[in-house]
């Protein structure tokens, strides 16, 4: 499921983003491993962030984009950014079951 975030980016300029990861019972879990990959709105990777490892996992995390990972296309008034997190957990359920979410967001053109 990709959910929307309501506040924008504005090209070239910083957005934090803050996943947190719970496990089947809505309780925080550390993840084994956290990916996250930036896509832009046609599917192509964003400045080289594809399977970016996040280098201590924990049940919340802010992931940090600025200056080239915002873009926006020559002649464009925005654009929209998917950031996709790909991780794993151990739950009841089994050990490293997968833990995948995306989040869309606009990046406003400068003037």
């Amino acid at each position: 499921m990709t959910e929307p975030l309501s506040t924008p980016a504005y090209e070239r300029s910083t957005k934090l983003i803050d996943i947190d990861f719970t496990d089947e019972n809505k309780d925080p879990v550390v993840p084994n491993a956290i990916l996250w990959t930036l896509t832009d709105e046609v599917g192509d990777v964003v400045n080289g962030r594809e399977n970016v490892v996040v280098e201590t996992p924990a049940s919340s995390i802010t992931v940090a984009l600025s200056g080239p990972d915002l873009p926006v296309p020559d002649g464009e008034s925005k654009q929209t950014m998917t950031l996709t997190t790909v991780a794993t957990y151990d739950s009841s359920f089994g050990d490293d079951s997968p833990f995948n979410t995306e989040v869309q967001f606009d990046v406003i053109a400068l003037a």
